[in-house]
This record gives structure tokens, sequence and C-alpha cells, in this order.
């Protein structure tokens, strides 16, 4: 099945600015239409939506607040929100630890992209999610599954300022920063193509 781009509608949610606004360029250049692509900085955020507007994909963070990705894909999933539990939902995410991958699995997350992204990865993510969609297992019970993030993951991002330690929360100020410059420059080097 290939993806019409022109009618797709994608909710995009992630705390960083930057990244919502690449993403949006990314979709754009794929053919999504503008009025298509919506745009929030939380999983509170991204739950109003949902219950307000069709969409045909999400794409994630995982660590952002208030309520993260996982607590939303749960509430999506458990049929706790107002759209379609098997809603396509692709995280986006620097976290790929082990147990934050598990928690995305056991909440049969579509897809998975480790930050940076590049426009082909997502597309192809895009592409392929909508193309070899399952159904749900049914009886599945998905509001058991655990979706509390480590406290290592929940350090890295300090979006919170809940970080235990003054010298932990400098340490993520400055991988966020770093993160952050390395991201401005690739957008600047996309958007000079």
């Amino acid at each position: 099945m290939a993806v019409d781009w022109s009618q797709l509608k994608v909710l995009i949610a992630d705390d960083q600015r930057l990244i919502l606004d690449l993403l949006f360029h990314f979709l754009k250049e794929s053919g999504a239409k503008s009025e298509n692509i919506h745009r929030v900085a939380n999983g509170d955020d991204a739950a109003k939506v949902l219950a307000s507007l069709p969409v045909d994909i999400l794409v994630c963070d995982i660590n952002m607040g208030p309520g993260n990705g996982l607590h939303l894909l749960r509430k999506i999933r458990s049929g706790q929100a107002q759209t379609a539990p098997d809603l396509p939902v692709i995280f986006l995410t620097a976290h790929s630890d082990p147990p934050t991958v598990k928690m995305a699995m056991a909440l049969d997350a579509n897809g998975f992209i480790i930050k940076p992204v590049a426009k082909k990865q997502l597309r192809e993510k895009v592409e392929g999610v909508l193309a070899n969609r399952k159904p749900l297992p049914p009886g599945k019970n998905y509001t058991a599954v655990i979706v509390e993030l480590s406290n290592a993951v929940k350090a890295a991002s300090a979006m919170d300022g809940t970080t235990s330690s003054r010298k932990e929360k400098q340490r993520s100020e400055e991988h966020t920063s770093e993160l952050q410059s390395r991201l401005h420059l690739v957008c600047r080097l996309l958007l000079e193509k």
C-alpha cells in the first residue's frame, strides 16, 4: 500500500521546538500538507489533539512531560484516549536503553527511531508502519504495562528539573546543549540543500 502523503494526517509530539520544526519540514518535503501536520510539546497536549482531530499516525518523543510518550501510548492502546486503540505510533527518541525499548514493545509501538533523524529515515519508517499495519493482540491488558522511565533517562533530559543532584543537572544541561547545537547544524545544512 502506497502512502498518499497529500492526504496523510500526522501528529508530532516532542518537547524540543527544534525537533518539532525539523519533523514538520521533513513531513512537508515528503508531501504532507501543512494543515495536516499537528505539533504539540507533550503527551497531555497530544491526548487533547487526538480527542479533537482524526490523525493517521503519531510520531512521538518518549521523555517529555507532562505525560511522557509511554503514558500516552498506554492510554491509546488501552482505549482511554479518544482515538483508535490501534493508532500507528512511532517513537522518535534519544533513549534506546533496553528497559525503555522493552516498555515500548510491550505497548506494541509500531516503530522506533533514534534521534537525530534524517528525512529519508522518517519517510521510510512512516511508509513502512502504514504499509504493514497489524491488528493488536486481542485481550491484551495494556493498563498493566509499567511505563515509568528509569532515573537515568529522566536525568538525561533534565527537562522537568527533577534531577537528583546539581552535578547531574549540569551534565544533563551540557548534554542537551550539545545535542541542540548538533541539531541546529543539521537543520541548517538540510535547509541549505
